[in-house]
Parts: structure tokens; sequence; C-alpha cells
């Protein structure tokens, strides 16, 4: 048996500010015994890496475009990185209306406690957006999964702006035979390994109505 824990954290516009972004995600690393892998969502002003660990990020140029990174401790084997552009134009964001980049969300395949993984960084887009807009993005998802090994570990992982009552969301579950581990919006989607545990860390460092959270996973 296999197991593998990954930590989420949508780290702003954040609690006590944006000021100490790195530290405060520093003190959820320390607090969770380095996970081997964490993903970052409106990352923007993380800059940089963490001792111990490698970036997987779109274009350290452009933090709005590649405002969801994951965060991989260093001796975990990356075999590929299978990004998803979402491409479209742009999307308005919930606050004020701005307008953000197309979506990237990173990935990885990593082997990690003799087990193969494909994990997913996931910052949904919210706001309010055309239906052909949001629908590209869904697409987009099905499309990574089928693209993946029917019989690896696929780890869909973050923010999905969605909670499981989200009709497109179960259908996505359903069509590609994904289990739903979400606590409110946050966690994952998630398809050949069963959660274990699945730790909200509350009073830390969060943002918004999101706190940090660590799902474990066996296979």
């Amino acid at each position: 048996m296999s197991s593998i824990a990954v930590t989420t954290h949508n780290i702003g516009p954040g609690k006590p500010g944006r000021a100490g972004v790195k530290e405060n995600v520093q003190a959820v690393i320390d607090h969770e015994k380095h996970p081997p892998i964490v993903i970052l969502e409106e990352a923007a002003e993380f800059q940089g890496t963490l001792k111990g660990y490698g970036r997987i990020a779109e274009d350290e140029g452009h933090p709005e475009n590649a405002n969801t990174l994951i965060l991989v401790r260093h001796d975990v084997h990356i075999l590929r990185t299978p990004f998803i552009h979402v491409g479209g134009p742009n999307w308005h964001g919930p606050k004020h209306g701005k307008t953000h980049p197309p979506k990237v969300h990173p990935g990885i395949v990593v082997n990690y406690d003799d087990h193969l993984w494909a994990i997913l960084g996931v910052h949904r887009m919210s706001g309010k957006n055309p239906p052909s807009v949001e629908e590209r993005e869904w697409r987009c998802f099905e499309e990574w999964v089928k693209a993946r090994d029917p019989h690896r570990s696929v780890i869909m992982e973050g923010d999905w702006n969605s909670t499981r009552s989200s009709a497109r969301l179960r259908k996505l579950a359903r069509d590609f035979d994904l289990q739903i581990s979400l606590r409110s919006i946050d966690g994952a989607l998630h398809r050949n390994c069963e959660l274990k545990a699945f730790k909200e860390l509350k009073g830390l460092y969060g943002s918004d109505a999101h706190e940090p959270c660590t799902l474990t996973f066996e296979a």
C-alpha cells in the first residue's frame, strides 16, 4: 500500500493581509511536517520557492496567469508536467469584475512511495462569466483526465469554486469515475486511490472562506 499527502492552500487575498505570504506558507508546511506536494492558489505574490521544495508553475513573469502553482518536495521524482491551458477569452473574477488571463492549471506525474500519481492543481474560475467560458474550462478538465492512464491514481486538488452539489462537477466525476472529496469548495476529485484523511487547518493562515487543508490518499 502506498500513500501521499497533498496540501492545498488558497493564500490570498488573505488574513492578516498580503504581507508575510511566504512566511505563512512556510508555517503551514511546517505544521504539516513537510508534505511531499503543496498546491497554492491565488499565488501571484508568492515568489521563488521554499527550502526543500521545487516550484512547478507556468511563467513566473505573468503571475496573474500562473496563479496556481505546485511545490514539490525534493525527494519526489517528477516524471512529467501535463499542464492545462484553458485558452479562450479572458474571464471575469468575482471581485469588482476584474478580468484575468485564461486559466492555467499545473499538473505533474510523480513517482512517490513506489507508486505513480497524476496530480492537477485546480483553481477553477469564479465570478459572472458566460456559460461558454466556464464550459471551456470544464472540458479542459475532462481532456486532462481522459489523457491519463486509466489505471493510474489521479488527484485533482485545490479550490474548485463549486460544492459537491454542482451538477457540472458531478458530471465530471460520474463520466470519469472520480470520487468527490470536498469540504465546502476545497478538496479533490480522485480516482484509483482512497481518501484516508481530510485535515482542515483551522486557525492558520487562510484566505476569504478558505482554510489550508491536507488530504492523504492510499493506493
